[in-house]
């Protein structure tokens, strides 16, 4: 018996980027050292941060202005050009990111927190504590150095995942982003081939995973064997079945760096179907064979314009949500 499949597969990443506008800079409190009254007064900087009786801060054009207190360079020794991404302002040091990765440190060095700066390539963000440096690396894990009286070098977390760091006086914090889930709650319909939805069966359903619509890219397969159908609708969670050999990277590998994914189904033996379900990253999820009742959809007589993979919408003509493959609108029930 031939069979049909439709479904919704929905993911929920956290994060979010924003862009930063060019802006000037407000300061107040002590200033012995000018680090409040020599702040510049120009319109075009994008990242700020305050040292010990000074400030950095980073310009539109990717060039670095400090000012304050240069008793040990943190003011003349200051880098010039431009191509720096981000600035981060210590006890007596300071540091900045340049845009291949690369950090430029400049100021008291008495514990190293100048002289032992990484010089590879490959890091995304900077922090500074009093006496001690850190950095962020392209792979989500974390290196420090300079002053470690407390700790704050030798017990830097090993591991990857994290996504930002900062630097207090004697300690630093950094953020950990939970890792992607392992398993996926898929649910799916399942008619025969008169259309007639399947009731009060049990399936097996293997599930292949590509990195291209059409061409054999095979990144993973998982068969979910058993899998209970009522009124043609079934739920499973893809992971906690059989991983085949040859494909055991796991689903978290699969989606990171938000890689593209599309996503094929056979029941049984009766071969692979047609064509792959490209998995999209949305805020919400729902069941397929309700979608003409969601009041936040609005149902449309034409599909929109210019739509991106992964986009949805309801069709006012027959009620059926559509789903965007990046090519054409694949009907999900």
């Amino acid at each position: 018996m031939r069979k049909s499949i439709a479904g919704l597969m929905m993911f929920l990443f956290a994060g979010a980027s924003r862009a930063t506008l060019p802006g000037n800079i407000v300061s107040w409190g002590r200033d012995d050292y000018g680090q409040v009254s020599d702040t510049p007064t120009r319109t075009y900087f994008t990242a700020i941060d305050g040292g010990t009786y000074r400030g950095v801060a980073l310009a539109s054009d990717g060039s670095i202005v400090s000012w304050g207190d240069d008793s040990y360079g943190q003011v003349s020794n200051t880098p010039t050009g431009t191509g720096f991404t981000a600035v981060a302002g210590g006890g007596f040091h300071s540091l900045a990111l340049q845009s291949d990765g690369s950090i430029v440190s400049w100021g008291w060095n008495y514990y190293g927190q100048v002289g032992l700066t990484p010089t590879r390539t490959g890091f995304t963000a900077v922090a500074a504590g009093w006496n001690h440096s850190l950095a962020l690396e392209s792979d989500g894990s974390i290196i420090s150095w300079g002053d470690d009286s407390y700790g704050q070098v030798g017990n830097t977390p090993t591991g990857t995942g994290f996504t930002a760091v900062a630097g207090g006086g004697h300690h630093s914090l950094a953020l950990r982003v939970p890792p992607v889930p392992e398993f996926i709650n898929y649910q799916g319909r399942l008619n025969d081939s008169a259309g007639n939805p399947l009731h009060g069966v049990s399936v097996d359903l293997t599930f292949r995973f590509y990195d291209q619509a059409t061409t054999d890219s095979l990144s993973l397969t998982v068969k979910q064997e058993g899998v209970q159908v009522a009124d043609g609708i079934f739920n499973v969670l893809i992971g906690s079945g059989i991983v085949k050999p040859g494909t055991e990277d796991g689903l978290a590998d699969l989606f990171q760096n938000n890689r593209a994914v599309w996503m094929s189904t056979e029941v049984g033996n009766d071969g692979e179907m047609s064509p792959r379900v490209p998995i999209g990253s949305v805020g919400y999820s729902m069941t397929s064979g309700n979608a003409r009742n969601l009041s936040h959809i609005e149902p449309r007589d034409t599909a929109p314009a210019d739509p991106v993979m992964g986009d949805i919408y309801v069709d006012s003509a027959d009620g059926k949500l559509y789903i965007y493959d990046g090519t054409t609108w694949q009907a999900c029930w």
